[in-house]
Protein backbone atom coordinates (compact mmCIF):
# COMPACT_ATOMS: atom_id res chain seq x y z
CA UNK A 1 0.00 0.00 0.00
CA UNK A 2 1.18 3.55 -0.95
CA UNK A 3 1.96 6.03 2.28
CA UNK A 4 -1.60 7.71 2.63
CA UNK A 5 -3.00 3.70 2.84
CA UNK A 6 -0.64 2.99 5.60
CA UNK A 7 -1.02 6.20 7.90
CA UNK A 8 -4.85 6.67 7.66
CA UNK A 9 -5.85 3.13 9.07
CA UNK A 10 -3.67 4.27 12.15
CA UNK A 11 -5.13 7.81 12.63
CA UNK A 12 -9.16 6.39 12.01
CA UNK A 13 -9.04 2.12 12.86
CA UNK A 14 -10.26 1.91 9.31
CA UNK A 15 -9.37 1.40 5.92
CA UNK A 16 -11.59 0.39 2.35
CA UNK A 17 -10.93 -2.44 0.25
CA UNK A 18 -11.97 -4.29 -2.82
CA UNK A 19 -11.60 -7.48 -2.12
CA UNK A 20 -9.46 -9.18 -5.04
CA UNK A 21 -9.66 -12.75 -6.96
CA UNK A 22 -6.92 -15.69 -5.19
CA UNK A 23 -4.87 -17.46 -7.99
CA UNK A 24 -3.42 -20.86 -6.18
CA UNK A 25 0.32 -21.82 -7.61
CA UNK A 26 1.14 -25.19 -6.45
CA UNK A 27 4.67 -25.95 -5.97
CA UNK A 28 5.59 -29.17 -7.03
CA UNK A 29 9.04 -31.43 -6.64
CA UNK A 30 12.17 -29.97 -5.29
CA UNK A 31 14.53 -27.21 -7.12
CA UNK A 32 18.31 -28.12 -7.27
CA UNK A 33 20.87 -27.57 -4.87
CA UNK A 34 21.52 -23.35 -3.90
CA UNK A 35 18.56 -22.73 -5.73
CA UNK A 36 16.27 -20.32 -3.88
CA UNK A 37 13.87 -18.17 -3.17
CA UNK A 38 15.08 -15.20 -6.18
CA UNK A 39 15.68 -18.16 -8.76
CA UNK A 40 12.33 -19.66 -8.03
CA UNK A 41 10.40 -15.90 -8.50
CA UNK A 42 12.16 -15.60 -11.58
CA UNK A 43 11.22 -19.00 -13.19
CA UNK A 44 7.66 -17.77 -12.14
CA UNK A 45 7.90 -14.16 -13.85
CA UNK A 46 9.57 -16.19 -17.01
CA UNK A 47 6.86 -18.91 -17.83
CA UNK A 48 3.71 -16.86 -16.50
CA UNK A 49 5.12 -12.95 -17.38
CA UNK A 50 4.01 -10.24 -15.21
CA UNK A 51 0.38 -8.83 -14.84
CA UNK A 52 -1.10 -11.63 -16.32
CA UNK A 53 -2.93 -14.87 -14.41
CA UNK A 54 -1.64 -12.73 -11.11
CA UNK A 55 -2.81 -9.43 -12.03
CA UNK A 56 -4.82 -7.97 -8.90
CA UNK A 57 -4.89 -11.45 -7.13
CA UNK A 58 -3.55 -12.68 -4.08
CA UNK A 59 -1.18 -15.39 -4.92
CA UNK A 60 -1.50 -18.05 -2.87
CA UNK A 61 1.40 -20.80 -2.86
CA UNK A 62 0.56 -24.71 -1.31
CA UNK A 63 1.69 -27.94 -2.65
CA UNK A 64 4.78 -30.37 -1.46
CA UNK A 65 7.34 -28.31 -2.99
CA UNK A 66 7.26 -25.81 -0.27
CA UNK A 67 8.88 -28.01 2.02
CA UNK A 68 11.66 -27.14 0.30
CA UNK A 69 11.30 -23.35 0.18
CA UNK A 70 13.06 -21.99 3.80
CA UNK A 71 10.83 -18.87 4.95
CA UNK A 72 13.72 -16.83 4.05
CA UNK A 73 13.48 -18.04 -0.02
CA UNK A 74 9.66 -17.65 0.57
CA UNK A 75 10.37 -13.51 1.68
CA UNK A 76 11.69 -13.33 -1.66
CA UNK A 77 8.62 -15.33 -3.32
CA UNK A 78 6.54 -13.25 -1.97
CA UNK A 79 7.66 -10.18 -2.10
CA UNK A 80 8.44 -9.93 -6.00
CA UNK A 81 4.74 -11.05 -6.21
CA UNK A 82 4.35 -7.21 -7.12
CA UNK A 83 6.46 -7.96 -10.12
CA UNK A 84 4.16 -10.47 -10.99
CA UNK A 85 1.39 -8.14 -10.63
CA UNK A 86 -0.28 -9.40 -7.99
CA UNK A 87 -2.05 -7.65 -4.62
CA UNK A 88 0.23 -10.04 -2.56
CA UNK A 89 1.72 -13.53 -1.68
CA UNK A 90 0.26 -15.95 0.71
CA UNK A 91 2.45 -19.08 1.88
CA UNK A 92 0.57 -22.06 3.10
CA UNK A 93 2.27 -22.24 7.15
CA UNK A 94 3.92 -25.53 7.65
CA UNK A 95 6.31 -26.92 9.75
CA UNK A 96 8.89 -24.70 8.24
CA UNK A 97 6.71 -21.86 9.42
CA UNK A 98 6.37 -23.09 12.56
CA UNK A 99 10.50 -23.58 13.13
CA UNK A 100 10.85 -20.19 12.09
CA UNK A 101 8.53 -18.35 14.44
CA UNK A 102 9.77 -20.67 16.87
CA UNK A 103 13.57 -19.44 16.38
CA UNK A 104 12.23 -15.79 16.98
CA UNK A 105 10.27 -16.39 20.28
CA UNK A 106 10.97 -13.55 22.95
CA UNK A 107 9.01 -13.05 26.38
CA UNK A 108 7.46 -9.93 23.74
CA UNK A 109 5.72 -11.94 21.82
CA UNK A 110 2.71 -14.39 22.08
CA UNK A 111 3.96 -17.90 22.05
CA UNK A 112 0.76 -19.73 21.04
CA UNK A 113 0.92 -18.90 17.15
CA UNK A 114 -2.33 -19.66 15.42
CA UNK A 115 -2.39 -20.36 11.53
CA UNK A 116 -4.59 -20.40 8.60
CA UNK A 117 -4.80 -22.46 5.43
CA UNK A 118 -7.83 -22.55 2.57
CA UNK A 119 -10.94 -24.33 3.16
CA UNK A 120 -10.42 -28.00 1.05
CA UNK A 121 -13.57 -26.71 -1.23
CA UNK A 122 -11.71 -23.21 -1.70
CA UNK A 123 -12.52 -21.34 -5.55
CA UNK A 124 -9.68 -19.92 -7.08
CA UNK A 125 -9.52 -17.49 -9.80
CA UNK A 126 -7.38 -19.76 -11.44
CA UNK A 127 -4.95 -23.14 -10.56
CA UNK A 128 -1.96 -23.44 -11.28
CA UNK A 129 1.36 -26.07 -11.50
CA UNK A 130 5.15 -24.94 -11.39
CA UNK A 131 7.61 -27.45 -10.85
CA UNK A 132 10.68 -26.61 -8.79
CA UNK A 133 12.87 -29.17 -10.88
CA UNK A 134 12.60 -26.64 -13.57
CA UNK A 135 14.65 -23.86 -11.59
CA UNK A 136 17.68 -23.31 -12.20
CA UNK A 137 20.00 -19.67 -12.25
CA UNK A 138 18.32 -16.93 -14.00
CA UNK A 139 19.22 -13.81 -15.02
CA UNK A 140 16.47 -10.90 -15.75
CA UNK A 141 17.27 -8.57 -18.33
CA UNK A 142 17.29 -5.09 -18.90
CA UNK A 143 14.68 -3.00 -18.78
CA UNK A 144 11.82 -6.23 -17.88
CA UNK A 145 11.71 -8.15 -14.25
CA UNK A 146 9.78 -10.91 -16.60
CA UNK A 147 12.84 -10.40 -19.57
CA UNK A 148 13.98 -13.78 -17.89
CA UNK A 149 16.53 -16.03 -19.15
CA UNK A 150 18.96 -18.89 -17.87
CA UNK A 151 22.41 -17.53 -16.99
CA UNK A 152 23.92 -19.49 -19.77
CA UNK A 153 21.95 -17.19 -22.83
CA UNK A 154 24.06 -13.96 -21.46
CA UNK A 155 26.85 -15.62 -19.31
CA UNK A 156 29.97 -13.40 -20.27
CA UNK A 157 28.13 -10.00 -20.61
CA UNK A 158 30.55 -7.40 -19.44
CA UNK A 159 29.72 -5.43 -16.33
CA UNK A 160 30.41 -2.01 -14.49
CA UNK A 161 28.81 -2.86 -10.96
CA UNK A 162 27.16 -5.88 -9.11
CA UNK A 163 25.04 -5.03 -5.85
CA UNK A 164 23.90 -7.55 -3.74
CA UNK A 165 20.88 -6.18 -1.53
CA UNK A 166 17.91 -4.64 -0.95
CA UNK A 167 14.43 -5.94 0.43
CA UNK A 168 14.03 -8.95 -2.18
CA UNK A 169 17.53 -10.09 -0.70
CA UNK A 170 16.83 -12.45 2.59
CA UNK A 171 19.41 -13.12 5.14
CA UNK A 172 20.13 -16.63 3.72
CA UNK A 173 20.67 -14.83 0.36
CA UNK A 174 23.38 -12.73 1.90
CA UNK A 175 25.00 -15.84 3.16
CA UNK A 176 24.97 -17.90 0.32
CA UNK A 177 26.29 -15.18 -1.17
CA UNK A 178 29.25 -14.91 0.98
CA UNK A 179 29.88 -18.58 0.74
CA UNK A 180 30.38 -18.48 -3.08
CA UNK A 181 32.82 -15.72 -2.84
CA UNK A 182 34.41 -17.98 -0.12
CA UNK A 183 34.64 -21.08 -2.63
CA UNK A 184 35.98 -18.69 -5.49
CA UNK A 185 38.38 -16.88 -3.03
CA UNK A 186 39.61 -20.76 -1.85
CA UNK A 187 40.23 -21.84 -5.75
CA UNK A 188 42.21 -18.99 -5.95
CA UNK A 189 39.73 -16.53 -7.69
CA UNK A 190 40.07 -12.58 -6.94
CA UNK A 191 38.29 -9.72 -8.03
CA UNK A 192 39.46 -7.89 -11.36
CA UNK A 193 40.43 -4.49 -11.13
CA UNK A 194 37.79 -2.58 -12.65
CA UNK A 195 33.81 -2.44 -11.67
CA UNK A 196 32.08 -1.46 -8.42
CA UNK A 197 30.88 -4.25 -5.89
CA UNK A 198 28.44 -3.14 -3.47
CA UNK A 199 26.51 -5.18 -0.45
CA UNK A 200 23.98 -3.97 1.87
CA UNK A 201 21.90 -6.17 4.43
CA UNK A 202 18.37 -5.46 4.65
CA UNK A 203 18.72 -4.53 8.12
CA UNK A 204 21.32 -3.83 11.02
CA UNK A 205 20.20 -7.22 12.77
CA UNK A 206 21.30 -9.16 10.01
CA UNK A 207 24.66 -6.64 9.60
CA UNK A 208 25.93 -7.28 13.17
CA UNK A 209 25.15 -11.32 12.52
CA UNK A 210 26.76 -11.36 9.30
CA UNK A 211 29.70 -9.07 10.53
CA UNK A 212 29.96 -11.64 14.12
CA UNK A 213 30.41 -14.99 11.99
CA UNK A 214 32.62 -13.51 9.74
CA UNK A 215 31.05 -13.22 6.49
CA UNK A 216 31.27 -9.28 5.46
CA UNK A 217 34.88 -10.16 6.08
CA UNK A 218 34.59 -12.36 3.38
CA UNK A 219 32.39 -9.72 0.91
CA UNK A 220 35.28 -7.06 1.52
CA UNK A 221 38.21 -9.67 0.59
CA UNK A 222 36.36 -10.45 -2.32
CA UNK A 223 35.60 -6.15 -3.37
CA UNK A 224 32.61 -5.54 -2.05
CA UNK A 225 31.96 -2.05 -0.25
CA UNK A 226 29.50 -3.31 2.70
CA UNK A 227 26.89 -0.20 2.65
CA UNK A 228 24.96 1.33 5.48
CA UNK A 229 21.29 -1.19 5.70
CA UNK A 230 18.44 -0.02 3.16
CA UNK A 231 16.97 0.37 -0.41
CA UNK A 232 21.16 1.41 -1.80
CA UNK A 233 20.99 1.28 -5.19
CA UNK A 234 17.79 -0.55 -5.88
CA UNK A 235 15.66 3.05 -5.39
CA UNK A 236 18.41 5.11 -7.58
CA UNK A 237 18.45 7.97 -5.22
CA UNK A 238 21.47 9.30 -3.08
CA UNK A 239 24.93 8.79 -3.41
CA UNK A 240 23.97 4.85 -4.18
CA UNK A 241 23.24 5.19 -7.95
CA UNK A 242 24.67 3.79 -11.31
CA UNK A 243 25.99 5.96 -13.91
CA UNK A 244 24.53 6.44 -17.27
CA UNK A 245 25.19 3.76 -19.42
CA UNK A 246 26.04 1.59 -16.71
CA UNK A 247 25.36 -2.17 -16.96
CA UNK A 248 25.04 -4.05 -13.32
CA UNK A 249 23.97 -7.01 -12.35
CA UNK A 250 22.01 -6.59 -8.67
CA UNK A 251 19.94 -8.83 -6.52
CA UNK A 252 16.78 -6.55 -6.10
CA UNK A 253 13.46 -6.82 -7.22
CA UNK A 254 13.37 -4.55 -10.47
CA UNK A 255 15.14 -3.20 -13.62
CA UNK A 256 12.72 -0.60 -15.06
CA UNK A 257 14.90 1.69 -16.84
CA UNK A 258 16.77 4.01 -15.22
CA UNK A 259 15.56 2.66 -11.89
CA UNK A 260 18.97 2.56 -10.59
CA UNK A 261 20.10 5.67 -11.99
CA UNK A 262 19.64 7.54 -14.85
CA UNK A 263 20.12 5.70 -18.07
CA UNK A 264 21.84 3.26 -15.97
CA UNK A 265 21.05 -0.88 -17.76
CA UNK A 266 19.89 -3.08 -14.50
CA UNK A 267 19.90 -6.97 -14.76
CA UNK A 268 18.13 -9.28 -11.93
CA UNK A 269 19.50 -12.35 -10.32
CA UNK A 270 20.24 -14.21 -7.26
CA UNK A 271 22.65 -12.98 -4.68
CA UNK A 272 24.79 -16.10 -5.68
CA UNK A 273 24.57 -15.45 -9.63
CA UNK A 274 25.97 -11.15 -8.79
CA UNK A 275 28.64 -12.56 -6.29
CA UNK A 276 30.26 -15.31 -8.60
CA UNK A 277 29.87 -12.64 -11.74
CA UNK A 278 31.96 -10.11 -9.55
CA UNK A 279 34.98 -11.39 -9.86
CA UNK A 280 35.43 -11.32 -13.26
CA UNK A 281 32.71 -8.66 -13.66
CA UNK A 282 31.10 -10.71 -16.53
CA UNK A 283 28.00 -12.41 -16.02
CA UNK A 284 28.86 -15.84 -15.36
CA UNK A 285 26.93 -19.39 -13.99
CA UNK A 286 27.53 -19.82 -10.27
CA UNK A 287 26.30 -23.59 -9.99
CA UNK A 288 30.11 -24.39 -9.96
CA UNK A 289 30.81 -22.25 -6.76
CA UNK A 290 27.39 -23.33 -5.42
CA UNK A 291 28.11 -27.00 -5.10
CA UNK A 292 31.52 -26.29 -3.76
CA UNK A 293 29.93 -24.65 -0.31
CA UNK A 294 30.64 -27.16 2.89
CA UNK A 295 25.90 -27.67 3.85
CA UNK A 296 26.95 -28.63 7.27
CA UNK A 297 29.02 -24.90 7.35
CA UNK A 298 26.33 -23.12 5.51
CA UNK A 299 23.84 -24.87 8.03
CA UNK A 300 25.94 -23.80 10.84
CA UNK A 301 25.44 -20.12 9.36
CA UNK A 302 22.05 -19.93 9.06
CA UNK A 303 21.23 -21.67 12.29
CA UNK A 304 18.13 -23.87 10.21
CA UNK A 305 18.65 -25.87 7.69
CA UNK A 306 18.50 -23.80 4.55
CA UNK A 307 16.20 -24.18 1.41
CA UNK A 308 17.85 -27.15 -1.03
CA UNK A 309 21.51 -27.66 0.19
CA UNK A 310 20.29 -31.21 1.29
CA UNK A 311 18.46 -33.74 -0.52
CA UNK A 312 17.38 -35.25 2.68
CA UNK A 313 14.02 -35.47 2.71
CA UNK A 314 11.86 -33.33 4.87
CA UNK A 315 10.11 -35.41 7.86
CA UNK A 316 6.06 -35.40 7.84
CA UNK A 317 3.63 -32.78 8.11
CA UNK A 318 3.75 -31.84 12.27
CA UNK A 319 0.25 -31.42 13.42
CA UNK A 320 -0.46 -27.72 13.00
CA UNK A 321 -2.61 -25.53 15.29
CA UNK A 322 -4.99 -24.81 12.11
CA UNK A 323 -7.76 -22.01 12.97
CA UNK A 324 -11.03 -22.89 11.66
CA UNK A 325 -11.80 -21.36 8.21
CA UNK A 326 -13.77 -19.06 8.10
CA UNK A 327 -17.49 -20.43 7.43
CA UNK A 328 -21.21 -18.76 7.50
CA UNK A 329 -20.23 -18.01 11.68
CA UNK A 330 -17.11 -16.70 11.13
CA UNK A 331 -17.87 -14.36 7.99
CA UNK A 332 -19.82 -11.60 9.85
CA UNK A 333 -16.81 -10.67 11.40
CA UNK A 334 -15.45 -9.33 8.44
CA UNK A 335 -18.22 -7.34 7.77
CA UNK A 336 -18.05 -3.49 8.66
CA UNK A 337 -20.76 -3.11 11.06
CA UNK A 338 -23.09 -0.02 10.31
CA UNK A 339 -23.18 2.29 13.69
CA UNK A 340 -25.92 4.74 14.66
CA UNK A 341 -24.75 7.95 14.73
CA UNK A 342 -25.49 11.33 13.71
CA UNK A 343 -26.58 12.11 10.03
CA UNK A 344 -23.44 11.88 7.66
CA UNK A 345 -22.85 14.17 4.57
CA UNK A 346 -21.54 12.27 1.38
CA UNK A 347 -18.80 14.26 -0.66
CA UNK A 348 -20.18 12.55 -4.01
CA UNK A 349 -23.30 14.83 -3.76
CA UNK A 350 -21.85 17.58 -1.54
CA UNK A 351 -19.97 19.24 -4.09
CA UNK A 352 -22.67 19.85 -6.44
CA UNK A 353 -25.04 19.76 -3.89
CA UNK A 354 -26.74 16.57 -6.65
CA UNK A 355 -25.22 13.92 -8.83
CA UNK A 356 -24.70 14.43 -12.32
CA UNK A 357 -24.34 18.08 -12.49
CA UNK A 358 -22.02 19.69 -14.96
CA UNK A 359 -19.17 18.78 -12.41
CA UNK A 360 -19.63 15.29 -13.15
CA UNK A 361 -18.36 15.84 -16.84
CA UNK A 362 -14.45 16.14 -17.69
CA UNK A 363 -13.68 17.40 -21.05
CA UNK A 364 -10.08 16.85 -22.46
CA UNK A 365 -7.81 15.42 -25.05
CA UNK A 366 -6.05 12.15 -25.47
CA UNK A 367 -2.09 11.54 -24.55
CA UNK A 368 -1.60 8.23 -25.65
CA UNK A 369 1.09 6.01 -23.36
CA UNK A 370 1.95 2.36 -24.22
CA UNK A 371 1.94 -0.83 -21.58
CA UNK A 372 3.33 -1.16 -18.32
CA UNK A 373 4.33 2.70 -17.76
CA UNK A 374 5.96 2.22 -14.04
CA UNK A 375 6.54 4.65 -11.76
CA UNK A 376 10.14 5.07 -11.51
CA UNK A 377 9.23 6.77 -15.53
CA UNK A 378 6.42 9.14 -13.81
CA UNK A 379 8.59 10.20 -11.42
CA UNK A 380 12.50 9.48 -11.13
CA UNK A 381 13.50 8.41 -7.81
CA UNK A 382 16.21 11.60 -8.09
CA UNK A 383 13.33 14.01 -7.47
CA UNK A 384 11.45 12.39 -4.76
CA UNK A 385 14.08 14.60 -2.06
CA UNK A 386 12.59 18.12 -1.20
CA UNK A 387 9.84 17.41 -3.82
CA UNK A 388 6.57 18.00 -1.96
CA UNK A 389 3.89 19.62 -3.54
CA UNK A 390 1.76 18.75 -6.64
CA UNK A 391 3.43 21.42 -8.33
CA UNK A 392 6.86 20.36 -7.46
CA UNK A 393 7.07 16.92 -7.98
CA UNK A 394 4.76 17.54 -11.77
CA UNK A 395 7.56 19.61 -13.21
CA UNK A 396 9.33 16.46 -13.36
CA UNK A 397 6.68 13.94 -14.20
CA UNK A 398 7.79 11.99 -16.90
CA UNK A 399 11.18 14.08 -17.34
CA UNK A 400 13.60 10.38 -18.04
CA UNK A 401 11.11 9.02 -19.97
CA UNK A 402 8.76 11.64 -21.95
CA UNK A 403 10.66 14.58 -21.26
CA UNK A 404 7.95 16.72 -24.03
CA UNK A 405 5.04 14.71 -21.70
CA UNK A 406 4.43 18.23 -19.78
CA UNK A 407 4.34 20.54 -21.96
CA UNK A 408 1.65 18.16 -24.00
CA UNK A 409 -0.61 18.66 -21.32
CA UNK A 410 -0.49 22.01 -20.73
CA UNK A 411 -1.25 22.26 -24.19
CA UNK A 412 -4.31 20.73 -23.45
CA UNK A 413 -3.77 16.79 -23.95
CA UNK A 414 -4.49 16.15 -20.09
CA UNK A 415 -6.51 12.97 -20.54
CA UNK A 416 -4.18 9.94 -20.61
CA UNK A 417 -4.59 6.64 -22.37
CA UNK A 418 -1.97 3.89 -21.36
CA UNK A 419 -2.10 -0.05 -22.38
CA UNK A 420 -1.83 -2.61 -19.65
CA UNK A 421 -0.41 -2.32 -16.21
CA UNK A 422 -0.48 1.13 -15.21
CA UNK A 423 1.60 2.40 -12.72
CA UNK A 424 3.59 -0.86 -12.18
CA UNK A 425 6.48 -0.89 -10.21
CA UNK A 426 7.29 0.83 -7.27
CA UNK A 427 4.54 1.57 -4.37
CA UNK A 428 5.40 5.59 -4.09
CA UNK A 429 2.17 7.40 -4.63
CA UNK A 430 3.57 10.36 -5.54
CA UNK A 431 3.12 9.23 -8.64
CA UNK A 432 -0.39 10.27 -8.66
CA UNK A 433 0.64 13.57 -7.23
CA UNK A 434 3.26 14.18 -10.10
CA UNK A 435 0.31 13.36 -12.37
CA UNK A 436 -1.84 16.01 -10.79
CA UNK A 437 0.62 18.12 -10.61
CA UNK A 438 1.18 18.51 -13.92
CA UNK A 439 -1.89 18.87 -14.96
CA UNK A 440 -3.51 15.35 -15.92
CA UNK A 441 -7.05 15.40 -15.37
CA UNK A 442 -8.21 11.73 -15.57
CA UNK A 443 -5.95 8.04 -16.40
CA UNK A 444 -7.57 5.35 -18.61
CA UNK A 445 -6.18 2.30 -18.79
CA UNK A 446 -6.09 -1.20 -20.30
CA UNK A 447 -5.66 -2.38 -16.12
CA UNK A 448 -3.57 -1.00 -13.81
CA UNK A 449 -0.88 -2.17 -10.97
CA UNK A 450 -3.02 -3.16 -7.52
CA UNK A 451 -1.03 -0.24 -5.63
CA UNK A 452 -1.19 2.38 -8.14
CA UNK A 453 -4.76 1.68 -8.65
CA UNK A 454 -5.25 2.41 -4.71
CA UNK A 455 -3.24 5.58 -4.78
CA UNK A 456 -5.24 7.52 -7.77
CA UNK A 457 -8.44 7.72 -5.44
CA UNK A 458 -6.79 7.95 -2.73
CA UNK A 459 -4.98 11.35 -3.84
CA UNK A 460 -7.70 12.19 -5.89
CA UNK A 461 -6.88 11.11 -9.38
CA UNK A 462 -9.35 9.61 -11.86
CA UNK A 463 -8.86 6.73 -13.15
CA UNK A 464 -10.71 4.25 -15.05
CA UNK A 465 -10.33 1.17 -16.75
CA UNK A 466 -11.70 0.25 -20.19
CA UNK A 467 -10.55 -2.65 -21.77
CA UNK A 468 -12.46 -2.91 -25.42
CA UNK A 469 -9.90 -2.34 -27.90
CA UNK A 470 -12.36 -0.58 -30.35
CA UNK A 471 -11.80 2.39 -27.44
CA UNK A 472 -8.01 2.65 -27.34
CA UNK A 473 -8.58 2.53 -31.17
CA UNK A 474 -10.13 5.54 -31.30
CA UNK A 475 -8.45 7.41 -28.65
CA UNK A 476 -6.15 9.01 -30.54
CA UNK A 477 -3.25 11.18 -30.26
CA UNK A 478 -5.08 14.68 -29.22
CA UNK A 479 -8.65 13.31 -30.06
CA UNK A 480 -11.04 14.81 -28.29
CA UNK A 481 -12.95 12.90 -24.91
CA UNK A 482 -15.91 13.35 -22.53
CA UNK A 483 -16.04 11.65 -19.00
CA UNK A 484 -19.38 11.51 -17.29
CA UNK A 485 -18.77 10.83 -13.81
CA UNK A 486 -22.70 10.52 -13.57
CA UNK A 487 -23.60 7.58 -15.94
CA UNK A 488 -20.00 5.97 -16.00
CA UNK A 489 -19.52 6.60 -19.49
CA UNK A 490 -16.49 7.76 -21.58
CA UNK A 491 -17.27 9.09 -25.03
CA UNK A 492 -14.78 9.39 -27.83
CA UNK A 493 -14.71 9.37 -31.40
CA UNK A 494 -18.24 9.55 -31.28
CA UNK A 495 -18.72 6.09 -29.64
CA UNK A 496 -19.83 5.77 -26.28
CA UNK A 497 -18.12 3.09 -23.84
CA UNK A 498 -19.02 2.53 -19.93
CA UNK A 499 -17.03 2.15 -16.88
CA UNK A 500 -17.25 0.83 -13.54
CA UNK A 501 -16.75 3.37 -10.30
CA UNK A 502 -17.97 2.64 -7.20
CA UNK A 503 -19.49 5.20 -5.49
CA UNK A 504 -16.47 5.13 -2.59
CA UNK A 505 -14.14 5.70 -5.72
CA UNK A 506 -16.60 8.81 -6.58
CA UNK A 507 -16.25 10.30 -3.15
CA UNK A 508 -12.87 10.05 -2.88
CA UNK A 509 -12.45 11.64 -6.54
CA UNK A 510 -15.18 14.41 -5.35
CA UNK A 511 -13.71 15.24 -1.82
CA UNK A 512 -9.96 15.40 -3.65
CA UNK A 513 -8.53 12.39 -2.13
CA UNK A 514 -8.58 10.74 1.20
CA UNK A 515 -6.70 13.56 2.85
CA UNK A 516 -8.89 16.08 2.02
CA UNK A 517 -12.05 13.73 2.76
CA UNK A 518 -10.17 13.20 6.47
CA UNK A 519 -9.75 17.56 6.74
CA UNK A 520 -13.77 17.31 6.41
CA UNK A 521 -15.10 14.50 8.25
CA UNK A 522 -12.36 13.72 10.75
CA UNK A 523 -11.58 10.49 11.95
CA UNK A 524 -15.33 9.46 11.09
CA UNK A 525 -14.04 9.88 7.43
CA UNK A 526 -14.72 6.61 6.38
CA UNK A 527 -18.53 6.11 7.64
CA UNK A 528 -18.92 9.85 5.35
CA UNK A 529 -17.78 7.74 2.77
CA UNK A 530 -19.46 4.63 3.30
CA UNK A 531 -22.71 6.04 2.01
CA UNK A 532 -23.24 4.06 -0.87
CA UNK A 533 -24.36 1.01 1.09
CA UNK A 534 -27.52 3.99 1.10
CA UNK A 535 -27.54 4.11 -2.20
CA UNK A 536 -28.71 1.81 -5.45
CA UNK A 537 -25.82 1.02 -7.21
CA UNK A 538 -25.93 2.07 -10.90
CA UNK A 539 -25.78 -1.24 -13.71
CA UNK A 540 -22.12 -0.23 -14.21
CA UNK A 541 -21.35 -0.30 -10.47
CA UNK A 542 -22.86 -4.03 -9.71
CA UNK A 543 -20.55 -6.49 -8.91
CA UNK A 544 -18.02 -3.67 -7.53
CA UNK A 545 -17.40 -5.29 -4.00
CA UNK A 546 -15.81 -2.24 -1.65
CA UNK A 547 -16.45 -2.62 1.89
CA UNK A 548 -15.08 -0.23 5.09
CA UNK A 549 -13.28 -2.79 7.35
CA UNK A 550 -12.20 -2.32 10.19
CA UNK A 551 -8.68 -3.27 12.00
Amino acid sequence: MGATDVCMPLVTGQTWFSVPKTVNLRLINQPPPGVGGKDTILYILKEFKRNTIAADCVVEFTGPGLQHLSCDARFAIANMCTEFGAVTGIFEADERTMDFIGRRRTKKHKNDAVYFKADPDAEYAGRFEVDLSKVESFVAVHPSPDNVVPVSEVAGTRLDGTFIGACTTAEEDLVIGALVLKAGLERGQRPCDRGQRLVVPGSKPIRHKLEKIGLLDIYRRAGFRVGVPGCSMCVGQGVDQAAPGEVWLSSQNRNFPNRMGPSSLANLGSAATVAASSFLMTICDPKPLLEAIDAAYLQKCLGYQPSTMSDEPRSQRQSMPYLEPYGADGAEHCESQEQPGPEKKNPATERTGQQGSAADVINGRVLVLGDFIDTDAIIPSKFLAGNTTNESLGEHCMEFFMPDFRGMVRDGLNIVVGGKGFGCGSSRDVAVNALLGAGVKCVIAKSFAFIYARNQPNIGLLGIIIEEEEFHHLATQGKAISIDLSSCQVRCGGRSFCFQLSTMEKSLIAAGGLTEAFRRFGTQVFDALCQHKKLAPSPQQKGTDIESIGY
